[in-house]
């Protein structure tokens, strides 16, 4: 899987970094590329999301180790369900 598959573009300042997470699972995950002074320049990142190696399926996430439900809506910030309330 590369970055230039994916449905979305990073926002400006962002980019994606997609690994490994197991042997069914892409973890994708959206990195800042400013520095911060709190944890010393090291990149800041959280979870997009998770694609399935066999379909190209994305998931949300429930956490940045697991896997939840098929994505219903996807941002370039999140394939995380958002409850507006």
């Amino acid at each position: 899987m590369h970055v230039s598959e994916l449905p979305v573009k990073a926002p400006k300042g962002y980019h994606y970094e997609i690994t490994d997470h197991n042997t069914r699972m892409y973890r994708v995950m959206l990195v800042h590329e400013r520095k911060y002074e709190y944890n010393n320049g090291k990149k800041v990142a959280t979870i997009w999301g998770f694609i399935s190696k066999k379909s190209n399926q994305i998931y949300a996430p429930v956490n940045a180790k697991t896997v939840g439900d098929v994505a219903n809506r996807i941002t370039p910030y999140t394939t995380m369900e958002i409850n507006y309330v």
